[in-house]
This record gives C-alpha cells, sequence and structure tokens, in this order.
C-alpha cells in the first residue's frame, strides 16, 4: 500500500493540492492518504499562563476544533473519489511536525502547498513548503 501525506492549511492552494491528490489517487492502486494540519504552538501561552498541561489544552481546544472543521471540509473529496483517509491534528512547528509525521508513518509522499506568507516572512522565516523539502528524505511534491 502507497501512503501520502498531504499538508493541508486553510488557503485555497491547498485546496487545490487536496483536489490534485484525489485526482491523482484514483488511477494508483492501493492508495491511502494522511490529511495533516499543523497548527503552530503559541509560545507566548508558555510565559503566559505557566505551562501546565490543563491550561495548555484550553488553548489548543479553539484551534484543535479549526483544524478538525478544516478537516472535514477537505476531506470531503476524498469521500467523492473513495480514496482511504485518515486525518490528524498536531501542533508545533508545521515543517518539523510534517516531516516527523511522514516518516513515523513510512510514507511515501508528501503532498505540499506553497505557504501564504508575505514575502518579508518568507525571508526572515523561511516558509513551511521550503523546510519540508530540505528536511524531507522522502519525495515531495508541491502542488501550486
Amino acid at each position: 500500500m502507497r501512503t501520502a501525506l498531504i499538508a493541508v492549511d486553510d488557503s485555497e492552494v491547498s485546496l487545490r493540492a487536496v483536489r490534485w491528490f484525489a485526482g491523482f489517487a484514483r488511477g494508483v492502486p492501493a492508495m491511502q492518504a494522511v490529511l495533516m494540519n499543523v497548527e503552530p504552538t503559541l509560545p507566548f501561552v508558555d510565559r503566559l499562563v505557566g505551562g501546565s498541561p490543563a491550561e495548555e489544552r484550553q488553548f489548543a481546544a479553539p484551534l484543535r476544533e479549526k483544524a478538525e472543521r478544516l478537516l472535514a471540509a477537505v476531506s470531503a473529496e476524498f469521500d467523492r473519489a473513495r480514496i482511504p483517509y485518515t486525518t490528524a491534528v498536531e501542533f508545533g512547528d508545521p515543517a518539523e511536525r510534517i516531516v516527523a509525521a511522514a516518516r513515523r508513518m513510512s510514507a511515501d509522499l508528501i503532498v505540499i502547498a506553497p505557504g501564504r506568507r508575505s514575502a518579508l516572512e518568507k525571508l526572515l522565516l523561511g516558509s513551511v513548503a521550503q523546510k519540508v523539502l530540505q528536511q524531507a528524505e522522502l519525495p515531495v511534491l508541491l502542488v501550486k
């Protein structure tokens, strides 16, 4: 069985990547997908609340709910295409989490769309897609 990790955010280009992969995967026997959304951690929360697990869960809950709604919406594409999939929500550095998850699940491919950062943010921080391309040890498909 082939496994692809599709990194999803709430951008239009991310939805295009999901749709592209759904069309592609229809023709690949035994293809399965993991739709993943990574919410960046909020460093100020640690300093603000002291980082107790209960307080962190309280601040993370709305972000998790938002991510799960997003994944539910994009998973409809996979339902229509009859492609088996699972969903995952993680917190942390998006590029690191995507690469680590792909490694953990022995994925064959990472599918990602370029992010929505401004030119200045990309210059200072780099893009998630660029970091995934640099860190991944497996093929990465960048869908524009």
